[in-house]
C-alpha cells in the first residue's frame, strides 16, 4: 500500500516509526510517498487494517496520511 505524507518531515518520521518492527517492509518512492507491506500471509484488507492501526498509534492527535 502507498502512503502520501503531508510533508517531508512527516514522511521521515513515519519511515522511522514503521521500520521499527521487523514485519514491515517500507520503501520511499518519493519525498512524499512510501510503499508499505507486511511480511506474512495477510490479504489486502488485513494489511490495510494493520497499517491504519499503526498510523493511528504513530500520531493519534493528527489526521493520518492518505492511503492508496
Amino acid at each position: 500500500m502507498r502512503i502520501h505524507a503531508h510533508d517531508e518531515d512527516e514522511l521521515q518520521s513515519l519511515l522511522l516509526y514503521l521500520t521499527r518492527t521487523p514485519d514491515t517492509v517500507v520503501t520511499a518512492l518519493s519525498d512524499l510517498e512510501l510503499e508499505v507491506s507486511f511480511l506474512g500471509s495477510l490479504n489486502d484488507h488485513a494489511q490495510r487494517t494493520l497499517l491504519r492501526k499503526r498510523l493511528n498509534d504513530w500520531r493519534p492527535e493528527r489526521p493520518p496520511p492518505r492511503l492508496n
